[in-house]
């Protein structure tokens, strides 16, 4: 019997030493996301467009016959290799409603003055998925990090003998049942924060009133192109009939 309860004392400790290592794995993993370089954007101003700062960051201001687009970074720095992520305030100057579709806009990356590259624009639908698809990963992560917690509480009620106690094991238990009720709660919380965000923040499709202001963010797949090298890109946002081009460029030394 004390063989057997070795035995099986062996086994959690090695389960323990594996989701452990894991841990530290998965907390490298973010102190490496943290030490990524950032790059910031500027904008050059067209005609009929003005470059102005807002709260302390650069954006652009166009003006056509019957709308007004203003566009600043959503963030004072991106990390390289990410989407950045703008916001787009549309004002409609007209006397009729005007459409504003997400599926028009596009983003085109220049090089040598040419397109080179088309960057996708990620809708609202899409952001929504990928959430998803984030909440069910984390739930397996927090699924390996409660089983580890039992494995733990079971672990420690044995004795220095290697008896099992159901007292300790019955307290231990609760202990660990708590903290995983905890961690799940935690978690199911902060997707449903972030579902909501997406869905509060993020620019949609709308008619536009007359002199009524709509906007949101616009996420872009990110520009090709090294860390250190200046991108540059144009975004064009068609607001009913008027066309409003934004040139951006794009990198650590802007």
């Amino acid at each position: 019997m004390l063989n057997n309860v070795s035995a099986a004392t062996t086994a959690q400790r090695g389960i323990l030493m594996n989701f452990r290592v894991c841990l530290a794995g998965a907390l490298l993993a973010t102190m490496t996301a943290a030490c990524v370089p950032t790059e910031k954007v500027a904008f050059s101003a067209g005609p009929q467009q003005q470059s102005v700062v807002r709260d302390g960051r650069n954006a652009v201001i166009s003006k056509k016959k019957n709308s007004t687009v203003i566009v600043l970074s959503a963030s004072r720095a991106i990390a390289s290799g990410s989407r950045p992520v703008f916001v787009v305030g549309i004002q409609n100057n007209g006397k009729i409603p005007s459409d504003f579709r997400v599926s028009n806009v596009s983003a085109v990356q220049i090089q040598d003055g040419t397109p080179s590259k088309s960057m996708a624009i990620v809708p609202y639908e899409q952001l929504v998925s990928e959430e998803r698809t984030r909440q069910v990963v984390g739930a397996i992560l927090i699924g390996a990090a409660a089983a580890g917690n039992a494995y733990a509480a079971q672990q420690s009620s044995y004795t220095s003998s290697g008896r099992y106690s159901p007292i300790a094991g019955a307290i231990n238990g609760a202990r660990a049942d708590a903290h995983n009720a905890a961690m799940i709660g935690g978690a199911v919380a902060a997707g449903q924060v972030n579902l909501a965000a997406l869905e509060q923040n993020v620019i949609k499709d709308n008619t536009v009133m007359p002199t009524e202001w709509i906007g949101g963010q616009l996420h872009i797949e990110p520009p090709a192109g090294a860390g250190n090298v200046a991108k540059a890109y144009v975004i064009t946002v068609p607001v009913g009939d008027d066309i409003h081009e934004i040139t951006v460029t794009q990198g650590r030394g802007v």
